[in-house]
């Protein structure tokens, strides 16, 4: 009982006491007519679960359909889904199948346990909704049904239905009872043609629907939801990445996390994963992504485990961190449900793709193979997932050494760029052509379709180029090649320095690579650090710089501590000689930076993947020179005698 501010409570054997004396001293109809009374008491405090229990407990079915109808909403948002499910368990069957409301919720709060009962239970709810023309219940149904496909990606094929329900439901003008309703809907469409036709004439409509309801005064939780499909589109299908980062931000600088339910907690940090890797932070992607996972380790919520468990191998590979994915790839292995299929479809494309940077070509064309025999067999019916698919088949014939059969893909994967308007694909397809016409040495085509795709890989700022991005060697001899031929040169050394990539110790140093050191020896000398000259202040430390110019002149590679020794500070006993290189040394790895002059075993170089000299290239040049000159190629010789004459200013 409760008098103004303050509750009482009976003890609870007291409680029981008195339950047993009203069932001697009462009869049937006192009593019910008292736990009515006390239900409608409980319901007017908000203590809905005790009044549903009472409900439940005197059969008054209508007054519990009332309170769910009323109040699961609330419930199910703040996660109390096993509370609405109680409630729903209890009631009969007949009242339940003839009432939409109730199977809608019926769906809602089994969601979190069986995603295709559940779907089933929207399915019905909106065909009598349909009958009775109840429009909220018609749209926010519609709206159920779909998100199940993308809880459980089993079978995409039915989609199509829906998508044209929906068209239908446009055509006959039937207007949105609320944003939240409609934010529901746009949700769901815009999900629905990014797995069935990303292409469709109505994307764009959906997607700016999509985008104002962003800016609107909804639920945050609808916002998040908005948020993940519209960033999934324009990072992943379009890379369009202004408009990924414009949605994302949208929701980030406004969201509180204690206004939000545990679902969309998950959603946003899946959305954060998504912003880091397609902004080069692979590390910090893979980190958001695996605190996603221990939040639903503790939720029990797992319907995006799949997803946030990709991303982290995303992040990974974004990062070059090969082991890090297979770490992450391990716990996907037994997550996977052998009878999802696109489950399967999707583990093969991670593990091919970690294969291939193990170097097990041969491995990662069985992964992606197995995974195109599912799609071909019509076992997912996703079309939006053949590209990328088909791209990555095509990276792994490349290193399998089939050429031929890599080129027969990018027909097809340019037609289907053109046709989603998706700039990231475009560029893609450039690229791997590109470096396919350097593999055949047919150079005129390279340099073409090297500068079509890096001038659209400039024009969207594409640092991290998905699908093809987690392939260093075949990032290395596209910019190498690039660079040769100076193609979108500035751009491509901002790649190549925010990627962290190190240039191939068996091609030819590029004197435009952006290295992080370049000494110039021939002629006057000098010392570059990032492409600015070195300021040695008003006193150069000259010990420190003979120091250096020695090194190069004894090769710069594993060069003795002794004999720098011997030569630099002969006139000193040992100790005072040691004790002179160590501080030299010191100040030359601080001037330089620590990967540039590494020192093992008593002896010191300079690291060529990080060291541009020119004097090296000099040496590599000559030789290539002599051995030209051997086979008669006078057109090659003469642009290495180019090459030669430019090292030497004068």
């Amino acid at each position: 009982m409760q008098r103004t501010d303050q509750t009482y409570e009976y003890h609870p054997l007291f409680r029981e006491f008195l339950k047993d004396r009203a069932k001697q001293d009462l009869n049937k109809e006192q009593r019910l007519s008292i736990q009515s009374q006390a239900a409608l008491l409980l319901l007017a405090d908000a203590q809905y679960d005790k009044a549903a229990q009472l409900f439940i407990d005197i059969r008054s079915w209508s007054a519990l359909a009332s309170l769910i109808k009323q109040h699961a909403s609330a419930f199910i948002h703040t996660g109390q889904w096993q509370t609405v499910r109680k409630w729903i368990i209890a009631i009969p069957t007949k009242l339940m199948e003839g009432d939409a409301w109730l199977l809608f919720w019926r769906g809602a709060s089994n969601q979190a346990i069986d995603v295709i009962q559940a779907r089933e239970d929207f399915t019905r709810a909106y065909h009598l909704f349909k009958k009775q023309k109840d429009i909220k219940g018609i749209y926010l149904a519609w709206a159920s049904v779909v998100d199940s496909f993308f809880f459980i990606w089993v079978d995409f094929e039915p989609l199509d239905y829906w998508i044209s329900e929906m068209v239908t439901l446009q055509k006959q003008s039937h207007e949105f009872p609320s944003p939240e309703v409609e934010a529901r809907v746009v949700y769901g469409m815009i999900g629905s043609l990014i797995w069935r036709d990303p292409s469709h004439t109505d994307m764009q409509y959906w997607c700016k629907r999509g985008e104002s309801l962003l800016y609107s005064n909804i639920d945050p939780n609808l916002r998040i939801m908005l948020s993940f499909n519209l960033s999934l589109f324009y990072f992943q299908w379009q890379g369009d990445l202004t408009k990924g980062r414009v949605v994302i931000e949208a929701v980030q600088s406004t969201i509180d996390e204690r206004d939000i339910s545990m679902l969309a907690k998950l959603l946003i940090k899946s959305i954060d994963a998504r912003y880091y890797i397609f902004s080069n932070d692979g590390q910090k992607a893979a980190q958001v992504a695996n605190a996603a996972l221990a939040l639903a380790e503790d939720t029990g919520i797992h319907h995006m485990d799949l997803l946030l468990h990709s991303q982290a191998v995303y992040g990974y590979l974004t990062a070059f961190d090969t082991a890090g994915a297979l770490r992450q790839l391990e716990l996907v292995k037994h997550l996977r449900e052998p009878l999802i299929t696109f489950h399967t479809i999707h583990f093969n494309y991670l593990d091919a793709w970690v294969s291939l940077n193990q170097n097990d070509a041969a491995s990662a064309l069985a992964k992606i193979n197995q995974g195109e025999i599912f799609i071909e067999n019509r076992e997912v019916n996703a079309p939006s997932i053949l590209p990328i698919v088909y791209l990555t088949k095509a990276q792994c014939l490349l290193e399998n050494g089939r050429l031929a059969q890599a080129k027969e893909f990018l027909p097809q994967l340019h037609q289907w760029a053109q046709q989603v308007k998706s700039s990231s694909m475009e560029c893609c397809v450039w690229l791997i052509k590109g470096y396919m016409a350097i593999l055949e040495n047919n150079f005129d085509i390279a340099k073409n379709s090297l500068q079509n795709g890096l001038c659209l890989a400039k024009q969207q700022d594409y640092i991290m180029m998905p699908w093809i991005g987690w392939r260093k060697p075949l990032l290395l001899r596209i910019y190498q090649f690039a660079l040769e031929h100076n193609i979108e040169v500035e751009f491509v050394q901002r790649v190549i320095r925010a990627r962290d990539l190190i240039p191939d110790e068996s091609t030819i140093p590029i004197e435009n690579w952006p290295y992080p050191v370049k000494i110039y020896t021939l002629g006057r000398f000098s010392l570059l650090k990032d492409d600015e000259p070195v300021q040695l202040g008003r006193k150069a430390p000259i010990k420190v710089l003979e120091l250096l110019k020695t090194l190069i002149a004894l090769g710069g590679r594993e060069v003795s501590i002794q004999k720098l020794i011997e030569l630099l500070w002969c006139e000193l006993d040992a100790d005072a000689a040691y004790n002179a290189f160590n501080a030299n040394f010191h100040r030359l790895r601080k001037m330089l930076g620590n990967k540039a002059l590494p020192r093992q075993e008593g002896r010191i170089s300079l690291d060529s993947r990080y060291c541009w000299v020119d004097v090296w290239v000099l040496e590599r040049q000559l030789s290539k020179l002599k051995r030209v000159a051997l086979d008669q190629v006078k057109n090659e010789g003469l642009t290495i005698l180019e090459k030669i004459f430019k090292l030497y200013p004068g």
